[in-house]
Order: C-alpha cells, then sequence, then structure tokens
C-alpha cells in the first residue's frame, strides 16, 4: 500500500515540477503581421531559496519571427548559476525550452542589455513555433523557480483559441495589478504543490 502511495506522490510531484510539452518546427520566413511584445513582470521579489536575494528583473520581449525573439533592454541583478527561457500557452500548466540551462550573468539595472535566441535548435527532438505554441514567455531557475514572465501573445491559450497566432494578432502589452497579483498567486501555488508533493516523498521514504 505504501508503495502505491509513493508511487502517486511521485507522480503528483512531477507534474507539478516537470509539466513540459513538444509544439512544432518553427519557421523564420513566418512572421507577425503586427508587432507582438510585453514587459517582464517581476515574479521573485524574494528567492524562495533563500531570503536574502531580492530580485531586480525587466525588459520587454519582442517575437521577431516564428523562431526568435528578444529581450530588449533586459537586466537582472543578481544573476544566477543557472536558469532558461520557457514558453506556455497561456492558462497552461505545461512549459516548452526556449532556450537551454545556462548561467544568466548579473546585468545591472542602469545598463541594459539586449539577449537574442533562436529557438529552432534548443531541442530538436521538442521544438517550439513562436507564433503558434508561445503566449507566454518566461524565465526559470534551475529549481523550476518563476522569476519573471511576458504575455507576449495573449491569443495563445490553452484552450485552443491559438490558431489565429501565426498572422500577428497585436499583444496588449498593459496588465492590471489584479492581473499581476492572479497570475503571482497561481505561479506560487503551483511551485508550492511541487515542495509539499516532494516534501511527501521524503516522508514515505523514511516511514
Amino acid at each position: 500500500m505504501k508503495f502505491f502511495s509513493l508511487v502517486a506522490t511521485l507522480a503528483t510531484a512531477a507534474s507539478a515540477v516537470l509539466g513540459q510539452y513538444c509544439g512544432t518546427k518553427c519557421d523564420a520566413s513566418k512572421v507577425p503581421n503586427e508587432v507582438l511584445s510585453a514587459p517582464l513582470q517581476l515574479v521573485a521579489i524574494v528567492d524562495q531559496n533563500n531570503p536574502s536575494i531580492k530580485y531586480q528583473i525587466g525588459g520587454t520581449v519582442i517575437i521577431k519571427d516564428d523562431c526568435h525573439f528578444t529581450v530588449e533592454n533586459f537586466y537582472m541583478f543578481p544573476g544566477t548559476l543557472s536558469a532558461k527561457w520557457m514558453g506556455a500557452k497561456i492558462g497552461a500548466t505545461e512549459g516548452i525550452n526556449l532556450s537551454k540551462d545556462g548561467a544568466v550573468s548579473a546585468i545591472d539595472p542602469n545598463q541594459p542589455q539586449t539577449l537574442s535566441f533562436d529557438v529552432s535548435d534548443v531541442n530538436i527532438f521538442c521544438p517550439a513555433s513562436l507564433l503558434s505554441d508561445v503566449g507566454r514567455i518566461q524565465l526559470l531557475d534551475s529549481n523550476y523557480q518563476l522569476l519573471a514572465y511576458a504575455d507576449v501573445n495573449p491569443s495563445v491559450t490553452a484552450d485552443g483559441s491559438g490558431a489565429k497566432a501565426s498572422t500577428g494578432t497585436t499583444s496588449n502589452t498593459s496588465t492590471s495589478n489584479n492581473g499581476k497579483s492572479s497570475t503571482s498567486d497561481a505561479s506560487t501555488a503551483k511551485w508550492s504543490m511541487a515542495i509539499l508533493g516532494l516534501t511527501s516523498v521524503v516522508a514515505l521514504l523514511l516511514a
């Protein structure tokens, strides 16, 4: 009985932390009809594992074409040893890698930089189309802590309403304070569930 409980707990924890999907191969010749961009919204004001770390993160995410996006005027302080950019359909609990894991150096908010990414060569076995598969672009650390996100293409949602994304639907870059709070709360709840699940696993193993 304990074995089945352990398996169930592991499945719950894995789905909360490792939820991932694969999209379709991108085509750089496809470009949005209008600009798809949105400012990064800071989520991890205080690091979940080290309360002494208080993040400053900002910039504007822009989808250039189906394979390329940039983060203009990007800054992050302090940096992190391992992080990656992931895409997701808005309202979904699964993500898709848009960059490989790597260190993100500290970038002074007074001296922001522009970062450029090509999603076509991140994982050939799990491709991503920015126009069809991605509504939200988010920055996560190696513990899958959500650091910041940008709803760059609100038409791409989990309910499948993103079919028109390739036509270049303009994103709405304004976000109300209530919207920010709801998203932050949802993200916090997701990671809390993951931590609780992993804690349960340890407890079952020690019992």
